[in-house]
């Protein structure tokens, strides 16, 4: 938490982290700019590194209903990370 804001800081330890960080999106906030992995990136990160608390993440995520599906399915393809997308939402 920063100011009541819940950050992650995430470092680009291969591939796929290498591309939510160049692939991030910058906003505004509170006067300053700040850099924004896609929902569809942070799940795919979640999935490839596994674990419980990962994927009560990505539940949360797919909860916010931001996610193309789309998007999500081909980075999963191109990264080899292997998920069955319709247990999702909108899947």
């Amino acid at each position: 938490m920063i100011s009541e804001t819940p950050v992650q800081f995430l470092p680009a330890y291969n591939p796929l982290a290498e591309e939510a960080v160049v692939e991030a999106v910058t906003h505004e906030y509170e006067g300053v700019s700040v850099r924004v992995v896609s929902p569809e990136r942070l799940i795919a990160l979640a999935l490839q590194t596994g674990g419980k608390h990962r994927l009560v993440r990505t539940d949360a995520l797919f909860g916010e209903q931001a996610v193309d599906f789309k998007k999500l399915a081909s980075i999963l393809t191109a990264h080899n990370i292997k998920n069955d997308l319709t247990r999702q939402p909108n899947g």
